[in-house]
């Protein structure tokens, strides 16, 4: 409960919990003994977040959970779907079973190609879906800056006010994420993509180890394309979307 909301009135309802069980897929493979989350943060009730491993068979469950919306993710923050968590009831969920594949190759000039561990200097690798986010919701804006922590304020009632608009609450829902685990030679699959318009951004980067102690990581190189996956028509289902080779621009600074 709120804090606005017991201010109202001082008498708090007891509701049971609520509880999810799912299974979790790679196409039609079950994935087994992967980390999946629960999370929810909102702007008045404090953060939930639960996170469990699935069975021999990709199943999972989550018990005693206070209704509402929550993301599904993965170990490595994938957002795959929206969970209804309703008080007294059981949500069944299978996950990642539908969609397209998408696969690629991330390259780079020779420079940087020769002997990158693209498996490990890959450091962010994110296909999402391309929102679009008036300006002044994510970061506050140059004239909330100017004017201290009165801008600061405005800043934060003007992004609440967004996210709990319909208009908000839809692009919300609408968020998926899927992260791109490479092979060394770059090479990439992404198992399960709903249909719609996504943006895919790469980042190489490089360590440098800087005293006994202090590790210095620099983006070396980076990639941003825009992939839009048709509908879900059963001729396609099975079809696999090959993004071929995608280049990473080198920082000119490295």
């Amino acid at each position: 409960m709120s804090l606005a909301a017991l201010q109202l009135s001082p008498e708090i309802q007891l509701r049971p919990w609520g509880h999810v069980e799912g299974q979790l897929f790679s196409g039609k493979k079950p994935l087994v003994g992967e980390t999946v989350a629960l999370w929810r943060n909102d702007y008045e009730l404090s953060l939930v977040s639960v996170s469990t491993e699935t069975g021999p068979d990709g199943s999972f469950a989550f018990h005693e959970l206070p209704a509402g919306e929550y993301k599904l993710r993965t170990e490595i923050e994938a957002t795959l779907d929206w969970v209804q968590v309703e008080a007294g009831k059981t949500t069944h969920i299978n996950v990642g079973q539908d969609g397209r594949t998408i696969c690629g190759h991330a390259k780079a000039d020779r420079r940087l190609n020769d002997g990158a561990d693209w498996n490990w200097q890959i450091q962010r690798c994110y296909l999402k879906t391309d929102s679009q986010i008036p300006a002044g919701i994510e970061e506050p804006t140059e004239q909330d800056r100017n004017d201290g922590d009165e801008g600061i304020q405005r800043f934060r009632e003007r992004r609440k006010a967004f996210w709990d608009s319909p208009e908000g609450k839809a692009i919300e829902r609408s968020k998926r994420s899927y992260a791109v685990k490479f092979e060394y030679d770059g090479s990439f699959r992404i198992e399960g993509v709903v249909p719609g318009p996504y943006s895919l951004e790469l980042q190489l980067k490089e360590r440098y180890r800087e005293g006994p102690n202090l590790t210095h990581v620099d983006t070396i190189a980076e990639a941003r394309r825009i992939v839009v996956v048709p509908g879900e028509e059963e001729s396609l289902q099975h079809e696999v979307i090959d993004l071929e080779d995608i280049e990473l621009w080198a920082d000119e600074e490295n």
